[in-house]
């Protein structure tokens, strides 16, 4: 018995969307940062939300802008943006366009449906949630003294 095309579409499309892109089961969607200043002591706020005094660990989205500001008493006050870079395993997502993964399906159709469906989902989702970059692990920023009024 023959399986109809679109329930074999429809699977496809159903284990797309039950799916995760290499990079987001690889990396998942947090990452810790150690913070530090020197000196010392510095209160420490991520986008407006205080999360503790250095040397703190913060546990960061991996999707989205990140804003660290530094405070502590006769010191400046200091942002330092945390930036991201991508990640080696988005590379991962081109697995499912090798043709070798092909073998066993009827038709080269039917690899060109799986491969494009799977790899816009796995990337649509890495970056969706942030898997797809990574960020530094370590954001260091040396405090001034403030001069006396």
């Amino acid at each position: 018995m023959a399986i109809p095309q679109w329930v074999r579409r429809g699977v496809v499309m159903l284990a797309v969307v039950t799916s995760c892109g290499c990079a987001t089961l690889a990396n998942g969607r947090h990452q810790r940062v150690q913070v530090v200043s020197t000196p010392d002591g510095a209160d420490v706020w991520m986008n407006g939300t205080h999360v503790g005094t250095t040397p703190v660990t913060v546990r960061m989205r991996r999707r989205g802008d990140v804003s660290l500001r530094f405070e502590r008493p006769g010191y400046r006050a200091v942002t330092a943006a945390v930036g991201r870079r991508p990640s080696w395993w988005s590379l991962g997502n081109l697995v499912f366009l090798n043709p070798l993964a092909a073998q066993g399906m009827d038709s080269v159709g039917q690899w060109v449906t799986f491969a494009t469906v799977y790899f816009v989902g796995a990337v649509t989702l890495d970056q969706a949630s942030g898997g797809c970059s990574v960020r530094r692990r370590v954001v260091a920023v040396v405090l001034t003294p403030q001069p006396p009024d």
